[in-house]
């Protein structure tokens, strides 16, 4: 454990005094008790690397070293690992109130300088694991307990893996349920849980709708809740780039409303039940001008750009064998390819089609519970999703 001097050596890291503004804490009065603050931070692929003028993290780094606290800091990667413990001692001879604020915030401006650099070492996001594994290491303090997260949210792999299941479209209640079942909610009684850049992204990571960002956020706030933490989302625009030479992670694909379509084709489009709707168990459209409607759109985009080519997948309900759901998701994926050949004069080159049926893309909810069909779960699953050939997600899927 890093024990950080009351007074610093003269190789101590001094920042700017922008930065020692952007640190200080409102607070009037000096503690009474230490203070516990633990970090997730998110300095892997495709979110910006923490900077050093970020309030909501400074100002909490600070308060913790002005109380003579403890600062831990995870690594949110595939594999989350602590990346600094920092005990900070009391001064040996008696300060004064000016002394010892300047004194917390050289040990601030250290803290945040030490982790600003620190980089993920394992491919892939494991936020969950990094939350647990933070709160547990101040879990047993006295005084306040404060848990930073400075992340995305968007894990790839672990039980909250977004790049290989849609737990966007599931209910938070439910995820909420299963992480219980698992004994995998984090122990958060006592804790205040701020997180900042929830949902943000940068590099090759398509950027996130509001809606999906609300939906992330919600969920997240139902698994923090359950723990028995008090939440606040800081909404501060993060800037920056992706730290260098971090390994690598899954894309999490970001699924578009038809709607939503503005001269610019997504990855990934999805034509639910409420844009094109099959005759039952058949491969007829319901409504011959609603499909139509939903499909020019995208016809357009593509006539003009001749260059693009999608995949056209299409997806049941888990009702029915999986052979018998294969069959008719491909039967209706080629219904859509033909109206888009046919009555729209795209190229068939630019089109092909998968059958997805009920089996497992990254689009897919769960819609089982006990063995039966929950309905409003199956029918986010009733949809056809028009994909972008040559994006990260049509390679998984094919």
């Amino acid at each position: 454990m890093k024990k950080i001097l009351s007074v610093l050596t003269a190789s101590a890291i001094v920042l700017s005094s922008i930065f020692m503004l952007a640190g200080c804490s409102v607070k009037e009065e000096m503690p009474n008790e230490p203070e516990s603050t633990a970090i997730v931070l998110g300095n892997h692929k495709y979110f910006p690397m923490l900077s050093l003028n970020i309030p909501s993290i400074s100002s909490a780094i600070y308060d913790t070293c002005l109380s003579y606290g403890r600062v831990t800091a995870f690594i949110s990667d595939g594999n989350a690992f602590l990346a600094g413990d920092y005990t900070i001692n009391e001064p040996n001879v008696k300060v004064d109130n000016t002394k010892r604020k300047q004194i917390a915030q050289k040990n601030c401006n250290q803290i945040m300088s030490e982790c600003s650099n620190v980089k993920a070492k394992t491919p892939e996001i494991d936020t969950l694991s990094a939350i647990t594994q933070a709160a547990k290491s101040i879990q047993g303090s006295s005084g306040d307990k404060t848990l930073l997260i400075f992340d995305s949210g968007l894990g790839t792999t672990g039980l909250l893996n977004f790049a290989k299941q849609n737990l966007i479209e599931a209910e938070p209640d439910e995820i909420v349920e299963q992480l219980d079942e698992k004994h995998y909610i984090p122990d958060l009684n006592g804790f205040s849980v701020v997180w900042t850049g929830i949902g943000q992204t940068c590099g090759d990571q398509t950027a996130l709708t509001e809606n999906y960002k609300y939906k992330l956020e919600k969920l997240y706030d139902a698994i923090l809740t359950a723990g028995g933490a008090d939440v606040t989302f800081n909404h501060e625009p993060i800037q920056g780039d992706e730290p260098e030479g971090v390994p690598e992670c899954s894309i999490v694909p970001v699924v578009e409303d038809s709607l939503d379509i503005n001269g610019t084709l997504p990855d990934v489009v999805k034509l639910d039940e409420t844009k094109i709707s099959f005759v039952s168990d058949k491969a007829e459209f319901a409504s011959e001008s609603d499909a139509y409607d939903a499909l020019k759109p995208i016809a357009d985009i593509l006539v003009s750009n001749t260059d693009i080519q999608v995949l056209i997948v299409g997806s049941t309900a888990t009702d029915g064998t999986p052979e018998g759901c294969r069959k008719l998701s491909q039967m209706r994926a080629d219904k859509v390819k033909d109206t888009l050949i046919k009555e729209l004069h795209v190229n068939q080159n630019q089109l092909s089609t998968y059958g997805a049926g009920q089996s497992s893309t990254p689009f897919r909810v769960d819609d089982m519970k006990d063995g039966k069909l929950v309905e409003s779960q199956a029918s986010k699953n009733r949809a056809v999703y028009i994909v972008n050939y040559d994006s990260a997600v049509a390679k998984e899927i094919i």
